[in-house]
């Protein structure tokens, strides 16, 4: 991947998608780590049971992937893992479910660049 083209390259547009995606990319330990686990697995959970949708459900499935698979990232990595998340549960993104018919979109785009990014195949999200 290091001089190939991304086939999931971070959304551009709105703006703010890159911004809150970055500040939300941080490695996670100990008990954060523990905290984020149970609060995540919750979060995911609600998402399927308020939206049972192919895309939510594949949405979902791509982070548990991460979750599953954070342990064995290493720090940036692990960064990025945390960003996805947190950006596909997070009720305030730049592209709001609750606001813009096209909300998951962007949630979609960017769990599929930290998938790419991490060489994980089989969990990419399609983009309707």
């Amino acid at each position: 991947m290091f001089f190939n083209k991304s086939r999931f390259p971070l959304p551009k547009f709105p703006p703010e998608i890159q911004i809150v995606f970055r500040q939300i990319c941080v490695e996670l330990r100990g008990e954060e780590w523990q905290q984020f686990l149970q609060d995540a697995s919750q979060t995911l959970d609600e998402k399927i049971s308020e939206n049972n949708t192919k895309q939510v459900q594949q949405l979902v499935n791509a982070s548990r992937e991460l979750i599953k698979r954070y342990e064995s990232l290493g720090p940036k990595q692990k960064a990025l893992a945390i960003g996805a998340v947190r950006y596909f549960i997070a009720e305030n993104d730049p592209l709001s479910e609750d606001v813009f018919a096209s909300g998951l979109v962007d949630d979609a785009k960017v769990l599929n660049h930290v998938l790419e990014n991490l060489e994980i195949e089989g969990f990419f999200v399609d983009i309707e």
